[in-house]
């Protein structure tokens, strides 16, 4: 699965262009075992995204058997100082810019 992941996006950090990215959830693993957070963090984000895709990823991200969150669908290929910061929380958020879990096509831009 990574190593789709990596092909998919070229070897390179989707952000920055840096060669040897580290792969990582989009949404965190975590979530899948944490409802309670997992939730609050959808409230939130719902905020920016409307409650209707919300609602539609809730569906898609929090539930154990569709098992979702570890597919190459929610991954993306960082540097090692970005995947570092997106897993400590550090401010900045990531727009999704297609369809939600299409695999078949995935579009970046800087």
């Amino acid at each position: 699965m990574i190593r789709q992941v990596l092909q998919r996006d070229g070897m390179h950090c989707v952000l920055t262009g840096n060669k040897n990215p580290e792969v990582c959830h989009i949404w965190p693993f975590w979530a899948v075992n944490r409802k309670g957070q997992a939730d609050k963090s959808l409230k939130a984000l719902a905020l920016v995204f409307g409650r209707e895709r919300i609602i539609n990823l809730r569906k898609k991200l929090a539930n154990r058997e569709s098992n979702t969150v570890d597919t190459p669908g929610n991954m993306i290929t960082l540097s090692r100082q970005l995947h570092r910061f997106w897993g400590e929380g550090v401010t900045f958020a990531l727009e999704p810019i297609g369809p939600v879990f299409n695999t078949a096509h995935v579009s970046t831009t800087s």
